[in-house]
């Protein structure tokens, strides 16, 4: 429990504010607590090879996108957080500079996030405007990337089976290239709130090969 909530429950003598702090911390940690059941039942999975073994595995040639985005730093385990608390305004944004969202929204997520745990995290909007409306918001544009791309079905609990899965695949053909891996939700919160309807495509960065089309 955070310092400041210690001292608010010992220096409380109203029996309902202490027990407010109590209950909000009591849920963050059955929150915690469920998402490391969800962790550790995928790590089994993996462990144990009760994976999707008929990944279905696209290449393919990403064209430029302009976006409106939002970057920062973030540790691994905040990055559901962070992208909840941070795409709403981002669409608000979208609407006040006068631009018209056209595509899924998407993420893009560095190397240093999976190898240390913690690195730079993007969201993005893709958008259409003027050319001096896209200047004044600080529309920027992605670059034509090769990807080896998947689907994710399902809530992101267990996403990172799909990940495992799929950088395997990427490093038994050798073709793995540099760069942030990008997540698009073709079908997310902001569509559905059945997350069984969640699709998430996710594109691993990889050398050009003939099977690119």
């Amino acid at each position: 429990m955070p310092l400041p909530e210690i001292q608010t429950i010992l220096s409380s003598t109203k029996a309902d504010k202490r027990n407010q702090a109590i209950v909000e911390h009591l849920g963050r940690v059955e929150k915690e607590l469920r998402h490391t059941k969800n962790i550790v039942t995928s790590l089994q999975a993996l462990l144990t090879g009760e994976t999707n073994s008929s990944m279905d595995l696209e290449f393919m040639l990403l064209p430029p996108l302009t976006v409106l985005s939002v970057t920062d730093s973030i540790e691994q385990q905040m990055i559901l957080e962070w992208c909840g608390a941070n795409f709403e305004p981002l669409y608000q944004n979208v609407t006040n500079a006068g631009l018209v969202p056209c595509g899924p929204p998407g993420g893009l997520y560095s190397p240093e996030v999976l190898r240390l745990g913690e690195g730079e995290v993007t969201i993005f909007v893709p958008v259409l405007g003027s050319p001096g409306q896209l200047e004044t918001a600080g529309a920027v544009t992605l670059e034509s990337i090769y990807v080896a791309s998947t689907t994710h079905v399902g809530p992101y609990d267990d996403l990172d089976r799909t990940y495992g899965q799929l950088g395997a695949e990427v490093n038994k053909l050798g073709i793995s290239s540099d760069g942030a891996i990008r997540e698009v939700y073709v079908v997310g919160p902001v569509h559905s709130s059945d997350t069984q309807d969640w699709r998430t495509q996710v594109c691993w960065p990889v050398h050009e090969t003939k099977d690119v089309s």
